[in-house]
């Protein structure tokens, strides 16, 4: 997982790469693999159904702002055994949430998405959205993305990858910055009165 690139406003890029944690390979033995079509999503060689669940962390810092998030979204795609995009229909369990310093989820950020039974050989990528609207990052401070793959229905399983992860949020104006807007507009209104 190397030459990730990552497009931030309000947070520190991430590092260029992931922590990867699965039930079937031990974390730098080959978890991860490059698909056969090129996507280079990422997504170990174990099967949800017969390896078990599977989940990645990624660590961000915010600056100096608070921010004010919306959703989370991610794209996923089901894989066979050897890289290429699924052929029969499958689907899975996934999981994401927002962790503090210590490890704890912060209210409002653990959720759960069961996706709808899908070949995606024919149908191609597929986002899902998670919804974090009234959650709020501190400014200047530590979390970490938590992003689980499990089996959903079973018996069939699935190796799945995830891609293009996305955190929206809207940036918190600073204080002396509101401040200063709110002291412009009054002086405005304030001229505009004498004249």
């Amino acid at each position: 997982m190397s030459n990730i690139t990552w497009t931030t406003e309000g947070i520190l890029s991430p590092a260029t790469s992931v922590t990867v944690d699965n039930t079937i390979q031990a974390n730098g033995t080959g978890d991860l693999f490059t698909t056969a079509d090129s996507i280079g999503v990422i997504a170990p060689a174990n099967n949800t159904s017969n390896g078990g669940e599977w989940n990645i962390t990624v660590d961000l810092t915010t600056q100096g702002s608070s921010i004010n998030l919306e959703n989370f979204q991610l794209t996923y795609l089901h894989f066979s055994g050897s890289g290429t995009s699924q052929n029969a229909i499958r689907d899975a369990n996934y999981t994401f949430e927002i962790r503090d310093s210590l490890g704890v989820a912060l209210a409002g950020t653990s959720s759960t998405i069961n996706t709808p039974n899908i070949n995606t050989s024919i149908a191609g990528p597929q986002t899902i959205s998670f919804d974090l609207s009234g959650v709020t990052l501190a400014a200047d401070t530590d979390y970490t993305l938590f992003i689980q793959a499990a089996d959903a229905d079973g018996p069939n399983g699935n190796n799945t990858g995830f891609d293009a992860i996305t955190l929206n949020g809207t940036i918190v104006p600073e204080p002396s910055s509101a401040l200063l807007t709110g002291l412009a507009a009054s002086f405005f209104l304030l001229r505009r009165r004498r004249g």
